[in-house]
């Protein structure tokens, strides 16, 4: 589990070119280009609006693994604990909103999210609301298993190997 996931990490990260910790939907096309798939642009269209759970526009790493990991894998004890270190970037044991906020930039998340996750009130995202919306995610993902998620697939297995 842990190898597959730091993998999907390195996939997402040599995919975001420009670092800012989302993909644009010409990363995408980029990504999928340089493996030799082609893919009509109607089709690049539906996979990244399916993807784009947010509608921000850009793909972050949490919509990234809900496309590339199995459900059963982002469910998974493991899967939400990488997930969970890889937002604490102030590696303190918690998610700061901030920290988050940084992460997916700014304009993505609207004060209403933020306060709904903020259940303690102290500007933290504890591991229980986390792990409550990672499931959620593997649930969501169950449901669109199948629907035109094949290309991430290929392009996540040919630039990490596997």
């Amino acid at each position: 589990e842990t190898q597959e996931m730091e993998e999907l990490r390195e996939c997402f990260m040599s995919l975001d070119t420009d670092g800012n910790g989302s993909l644009s939907k010409e990363a995408i096309a980029a990504g999928i280009d340089s493996v030799g798939v082609s893919i009509p642009e109607a089709d690049l269209t539906e996979l990244f609006e399916t993807i784009n759970v947010d509608g921000s526009g850009k793909i972050h790493y949490t919509e990234w693994l809900a496309a590339t990991v199995t459900p059963t894998l982002l469910a998974s004890e493991k899967t939400i604990q990488h997930v969970y270190d890889f937002f604490d970037i102030e590696q303190t044991g918690v998610i700061s909103l901030k920290g988050l906020l940084h992460l997916l930039g700014d304009g993505n998340m609207d004060s209403a999210v933020m306060e709904a996750l903020d259940i303690e009130g102290n500007g933290k995202l504890c591991k229980e609301v986390f792990t409550a919306l990672m499931q959620r995610m593997a649930q969501k993902d169950n449901k669109h298993e199948g629907k035109g998620l094949e290309p991430l697939s290929i392009v996540s297995d040919r630039l990490t190997g596997s």
